[in-house]
């Protein structure tokens, strides 16, 4: 899913730079966001791991 943060990633970029016009980011805030993107990222697979496996194995509850 490489291509999922790195689009995240630049959705990211984006964002911040409508937040802050005219600037450019540092690279403590191009890090902050890659680490942030790869985080959201995580979620999103964890979530599909976790329904996949629920489809797969239903706990019946």
């Amino acid at each position: 899913m490489t291509w999922l943060n790195d689009r995240q990633f630049q959705m990211m970029i984006e964002r911040w730079r409508s937040d802050n016009p005219g600037q450019e980011p540092d690279e403590k805030t191009i890090n902050t966001l890659r680490i942030q993107a790869q985080m959201i990222v995580d979620d999103i697979k964890r979530s599909q791991y976790l329904e996949e496996m629920e489809f797969l194995y239903p706990s019946g509850d």
